[in-house]
């Protein structure tokens, strides 16, 4: 897969869940975490290839998606957040897909080993 397709893969992602994933980021991360998804995005849209700062950017998300990320410093912090609630359900499947586009994408330098060309490696 070349650099235009992993930036068009990443990019059909963001956009086609936009809103979901702008409220699930806001709910796990807040303010700050919904600027660096939006930032995330805008990057993806203005550049001609995918870099490693997109798959970090997008290995970011996907960890927080996963709760990875999350350390509550207060254990009732996620208390608020109530199970039965269907963000609950969204965020679950925002995960799995994440990871499975992540998963698409590769590693850095698969296409290398494989033989692919240079363009290839991010």
């Amino acid at each position: 897969m070349t650099k235009t397709q992993k930036r068009a893969l990443a990019l059909n992602f963001l956009s086609g869940n936009d809103l979901a994933l702008q409220h699930a980021v806001l709910l796990l991360g807040g303010a700050h975490a919904l600027w660096r998804l939006q930032r995330l995005r805008q990057s993806l849209a203005t550049s001609a290839h995918f870099s490693s700062s997109h798959r970090s950017g997008l290995n970011w998300l996907d960890g927080l998606l996963s709760l990875d990320l999350i350390e509550p410093d207060d254990p009732m912090e996620f208390m608020s957040v109530d199970p039965d609630d269907p963000a609950v359900y969204e965020i679950c499947w925002l995960s799995d897909a994440c990871g499975e586009m992540i998963k698409r994408l590769g590693k850095p330098g698969d296409a290398l080993a494989a033989g692919g060309r240079q363009q290839d490696a991010a």
